[in-house]
């Protein structure tokens, strides 16, 4: 009787992720969304506006809002002084998934959500001071505000034009092919069971 309903949506989430099957699961939006009102679109989740990806098994910043531009590429290293690792740890509590690898990857795009790192006690309110390395092994500390997701303002890293990035004419969204015989390479691009 003391949890709110989103404590209480986490909680069920916890104990359907300690099954282990990626199949079951609560979508976090559903999560996210108070009892008897309509689902939560992305837009109105409110975040930390800094996205990650993993470069040699380390967590480094891919997106940002723009104000927080200049840490983009660098490690990062804690949240309000939780190391990465235990960040990835608990937010994976709150994650369906099979094998260690896949908890890893959906726990680093969901752990900018607002409610999740105040749910795991990462953070107790809005703002929370982020620390970075950078490639000189420099640590910066920014504070960052937590925001509603349609007012960020995401700059990404700059991106090579990969061989893969278009799919060719006339094929599926979802799935298609493209052989790269100068790496002796067939790329399948799989997103989506789907039948015609």
């Amino acid at each position: 009787k003391n949890l709110s309903d989103i404590e209480i949506s986490m909680r069920i989430s916890q104990i359907i992720s300690s099954i282990g099957d990626a199949h079951t699961s609560i979508d976090f939006l559903e999560i996210l969304t108070p009892i008897g009102k309509e689902k939560f679109s992305y837009d109105e989740i409110v975040e930390f506006p800094i996205k990650f990806d993993y470069f040699s098994n380390e967590l480094r910043a891919i997106a940002s809002d723009s104000q927080y531009k200049s840490i983009l590429g660098y490690k990062l290293i804690s949240i309000n002084n939780v190391c990465t690792d235990e960040i990835v740890k608990k937010v994976s509590t709150l994650i369906s998934y099979d094998n260690q690898q896949f908890a890893k990857e959906l726990a680093r795009s969901q752990m900018q959500i607002y409610e999740y790192l105040k749910f795991l006690q990462i953070v107790d309110g809005t703002k929370a001071e982020y620390v970075f390395e950078n490639d000189n092994k420099e640590k910066i500390k920014i504070n960052v505000n937590a925001i509603k997701n349609k007012e960020v303002n995401y700059v990404n890293l700059d991106k090579t034009q990969s061989k893969i990035s278009t799919k060719f004419e006339g094929k599926y969204d979802f799935y298609w092919t493209k052989q790269m015989k100068e790496d002796n390479v067939l790329y399948f691009k799989y997103n989506k069971c789907l039948t015609n």
